[in-house]
């Protein structure tokens, strides 16, 4: 099969042609039909992003060799391994996955139905968002009803589903904060698709935050905020918080070291939680997928949350896919397709 590989030495992908994967035990063999990108992808092939290093028997280090590329994906089930039930040939499925392939073995505890009233590109693209932001705004976060949200970069791939999500499950008001107020007018058409209470979402610069949470949320403040840039919003973040907050740390772009006034972050009894899916388990990664699709997956049938898609490229062009990428030019997701 075609497949686009990470070269570690040489920190760059390449085009190959690679032997097609099997379905192992307990793994599912996927056509792919779609994959989407993250920023993770551009970090995996400076080496800045290295998966596998969690708490079992799989982190040992490995010398550098050429891996295929990718952190999600969506196609048609080909063959069921050992073991797996629930999944049958021709089933339509997405997963994280290395999805930069014509052809990807997922393991099928990872897996989740790709729902017909999302189309391929779409599918591809939401299961890293849908997990992370699931993973920062429930699990971490443990948001309850009634409580105020807000996404930093909520124009981004994964934003865009912190927001949709936030509102699917009801909070009163959800703040999203991104510098380039161009995207405004299409991210509100996307949201309003969310049913529910209108005008619960305000757009803001994230310098404004502080301000606009206090209005949004009648001077409550913040009760849990997906921070997806880091250390340059870190300062305004913190003034917005409401007194037992919780920030959920998932994006660096903007920084990974800031300034913190931990007299403000005591007083104000706020919880500074860290993030990431490179230090979890296998067991811990299911139990995301479990978590995820057990609040979401009505809502991702129906349509509601869902990816929007900015630009398709052919897996070929997967080098322009991630120099697009890194210009961040776009609102939601690239996607590649084979």
């Amino acid at each position: 099969m075609r497949a686009i590989q990470v070269d570690p030495a040489a920190r760059q992908l390449v085009e190959t042609d690679v032997p097609d994967p099997v379905a192992g035990p307990g793994q599912l063999l996927v056509r792919v039909r779609a994959a989407g990108l993250n920023r993770a992808d551009l970090a995996v092939v400076t080496g800045g992003y290295v998966v596998g290093t969690a708490r079992d028997a799989s982190s040992a280090p490995r010398p550098p060799r050429p891996f295929t590329a990718g952190g999600e994906l969506a196609g048609e089930v080909l063959a069921v391994g050992d073991g797996v039930t629930g999944w049958a040939v021709g089933d339509r499925v997405m997963a994280q996955g290395q999805g930069y392939a014509e052809l990807a073995a997922v393991d099928a505890r990872l897996a989740m139905p790709a729902p017909i009233a999302l189309s391929w590109e779409e599918a591809g693209s939401l299961p890293v968002a849908l997990l992370t932001m699931h993973d920062a705004l429930v699990t971490n976060g443990r948001w309850a009803p009634g409580e105020h949200v807000v996404v930093h970069a909520v124009t981004s791939g994964v934003g865009v589903i912190g927001a949709q999500l936030a509102l699917h499950l009801g909070a009163p008001s959800v703040v999203g904060t991104s510098r380039t107020p161009a995207k405004w007018d299409r991210l509100t058409d996307l949201l309003a698709a969310v049913p529910g209470p209108a005008d619960r979402f305000t757009g803001c610069n994230p310098a404004d935050t502080a301000a606009t949470v206090a209005r949004a949320s009648g001077g409550h403040g913040a009760d849990v905020v997906i921070d997806n840039v880091g250390a340059a919003v870190l300062e305004p973040t913190l003034e917005a918080m409401a007194i037992l907050g919780r920030i959920v740390q998932v994006g660096r772009l903007g920084g990974r070291r800031g300034t913190l006034d931990l007299d403000e972050l005591a007083r104000k009894r706020v919880a500074l939680i860290g993030v990431t899916f490179r230090t979890r388990t296998m067991d811990e990664r299911v139990a995301v997928v479990a978590a995820a699709w057990r609040d979401c997956a009505t809502a991702v049938a129906a349509g509601v949350v869902r990816p929007p898609v900015h630009e398709v490229f052919p897996l070929s062009e997967a080098a322009a896919a991630q120099a697009a990428l890194a210009r961040d030019e776009h609102l939601g997701k690239l996607v590649l397709v084979p």
